[in-house]
């Protein structure tokens, strides 16, 4: 089951093809006015302006036969020499060559199955008049292909002194800077089009994404959020085109939504003001699966806005600075309930919706292509796995313990039921996941589930596609997500082992506690063999409730009282260490206070990711 653009789709681009001009203007399909020995459109862009005559072996003076292979050339032999002129002949083939594996390989993925039309057909429809555009392209297309993606935890990357990059991820900075070189000159000159800037903007933080920059991707999001806000307001005192209006509002707003959306799994990253405002009130009817998405999105935000409020992570200072977690009287509790309730109220009748619109005729296989039903499957599956995310979340935001959970190991099997489909829908032709998808993915899903569910076949079930799904997933590692993840399920493994073999059970053994390393394979067989058969429970003292990532070097406030804890471990600063809360039974009070404890993210031994 694959993701592929359908040939034969009205709206696909055709094989590029220019017979007259330069090999500049032939390159990106654009009008050459032909004066030599150079042309306006290479001057302006900065470009070598070459013509067929002077050349020998330009693309576009190439055999038919030969221009539709290039994807089947060896791509060192297509690529040619890495010093050769930026646009000579080996040039023109090396941005020929990215745009058709962009086109063919990446588009397809970017989207993860939820925006196809604007990276297979506005993204490219662009990009054939404005060459920072063509730029931006090509350079996704290359770090696609080769990627070297950053791969530490949000906000806490090392620093890197040497490049590893090769000559291909190089030519793709190289482009990448062109582009915002050029990009820069259009704004000075005053003659950037909207259309060209929003989705100028969208390409820079999607090529930042592919190389695992999160918080340069995340300044570009609030560079864009403003140009937005800055347009909304010039319009009130400027008229704009009806055309860049309807593309501001309908393609790149709801777009940058749920991205900032996505962005709100991320602690300490602020609210978006995109997400103010929305229609709290609609009600839902659904045309399309897009409609029921574009609906799910702001649901989705204010559950994540409302979990945040109501269960602040004491290591993560809140609005106003405090650091601790807010005490809540009755009438707060009161109106939390009741917020919680609205909420679970519109998401169930997203579903209903939901469920409606898949009854449709047109939305069963027999009215579908093949290649469309697949896409349908996919995006399906991923709004499944997102609802019953959003429906837990709320279920379990307002107790005080971890236990809660316990009741919706159905829910579990849900996300893992959907999320294996929506990662099989989004295998490349290899078999292998893409490296990287801009949209929403089954990722944080499949975190939250390794990360609460506390069933060890489940748990385990998340943790092991959490390990084959795409590296990068909007704002979201899944390997930083899976090291997490599957530390806090070790060391949770370990309190109860230790809880349990000092308070035997009346059966006179740890009934079903002991568990294995959450880092084990279960490829080629069932996850449950690895477990007790018996009811496996972890105890509530046992349960992680609040954590924060950090390293002491760069975050001394996290470390707090544990700053004595560094020697003990023999761990330096600048390693990563693991700041976390538990409950533990006061006998005194007759209630749960939270313990404080500390130590460092990469166990000593005995496990392996």
């Amino acid at each position: 089951m694959f993701l592929t653009p359908s040939p034969h789709h009205p709206q696909c681009l055709g094989p590029l093809k220019s017979r007259r001009g330069c090999t500049a203007c032939k390159t990106r399909k654009i009008k050459c006015d032909q004066q030599k020995p150079s042309c306006r459109r290479c001057i302006a862009a900065r470009y070598t302006c070459e013509y067929p005559s002077q050349m020998t072996t330009s693309y576009a003076s190439a055999p038919s036969s030969t221009t539709s292979s290039i994807l089947d050339l060896d791509v060192d032999v297509s690529l040619g020499v890495s010093g050769s002129s930026p646009l000579g002949a080996a040039g023109v083939w090396r941005e020929r060559r990215a745009f058709a594996y962009y086109f063919h390989h990446a588009a397809p993925y970017l989207a993860g199955g939820l925006d196809q039309s604007f990276w297979t057909v506005t993204v490219p429809r662009i990009c054939r008049a404005e060459t920072a555009v063509w730029d931006a392209v090509n350079a996704i297309s290359t770090l696609f292909e080769f990627p070297e993606m950053c791969l530490d935890f949000v906000f806490l990357r090392h620093e890197k002194t040497q490049s590893s990059l090769n000559n291909k991820q190089i030519e793709a900075l190289s482009w990448y800077s062109r582009s915002l070189s050029k990009i820069q000159s259009g704004i000075e000159r005053g003659n950037l089009s909207v259309q060209v800037a929003l989705v100028s903007c969208v390409l820079f933080i999607c090529i930042e994404m592919v190389q695992g920059h999160v918080e340069e991707a995340l300044g570009l999001y609030g560079q864009g959020v403003r140009l937005i806000h800055g347009l909304r307001a010039r319009a009130r005192y400027a008229p704009q085109t009806a055309s860049d209006v309807d593309f501001r509002e309908t393609i790149i707003v709801p777009l940058f939504l749920r991205l900032g959306t996505a962005a709100l799994g991320i602690s300490g990253v602020p609210v978006c003001d995109l997400l103010s405002g929305l229609d709290t009130q609609q009600k839902y009817l659904f045309s399309s699966l897009e409609d029921a998405r574009d609906a799910i999105i702001p649901l989705a935000a204010e559950v994540q806005m409302f979990w945040r409020d109501t269960g602040r992570n004491p290591f993560i200072p809140g609005p106003g600075g405090e650091p601790a977690i807010p005490s809540s009287t009755e009438t707060e509790a009161a109106v939390a309930r009741a917020q919680r309730d609205r909420l679970q109220a519109r998401l169930d009748a997203w579903f209903r919706a939901y469920t409606a619109l898949k009854t449709l005729p047109r939305f069963t296989r027999a009215h579908q292509p093949a290649a469309k039903s697949e896409i349908s499957t996919s995006i399906g599956a991923i709004l499944l796995t997102f609802h019953t995310t959003l429906s837990t979340i709320l279920a379990t935001s307002l107790s005080q313990t971890a236990c809660v959970y316990d009741m919706h190991v159905h829910s579990y099997r849900t996300i893992i039921e959907q999320a294996s489909i929506a990662l099989e829908s989004l295998r490349k032709p290899d078999g292998t996941q893409p490296v990287f998808t801009f949209e929403l993915g089954v990722g944080l899903p499949l975190f939250w589930t390794a990360l609460t569910c506390r069933e060890p076949a489940i748990r385990r079930k998340a943790l092991n596609l959490l390990r084959i799904s795409p590296p990068m997933q909007g704002f979201s590692k899944a390997q930083v997500g899976l090291a997490l993840a599957g530390r806090i399920a070790e060391l949770e493994e370990a309190f109860a082992r230790d809880l349990l073999s000092r308070t035997p059970s009346p059966e006179g053994e740890n009934g079903g506690a002991l568990l294995t390393s959450p880092y084990d394979s279960f490829e080629g067989k069932e996850a449950t063999t690895a477990v007790k058969k018996t009811d496996p429970h972890i105890p509530e003292e046992a349960r992680i409730q609040h954590y924060a990532v950090f390293r002491p070097r760069d975050q001394p406030h996290i470390l707090g009282p544990h700053e004595h804890d560094i020697p003990r471990w023999g761990k330096s600063p600048d390693q990563l260490f693991l700041r976390f809360t538990r409950n533990q039974w006061n006998k005194e009070s007759g209630g749960w206070v939270l313990s404080d404890e500390c130590v460092p993210m990469t166990p000593d031994e005995g496990y392996a990711t």
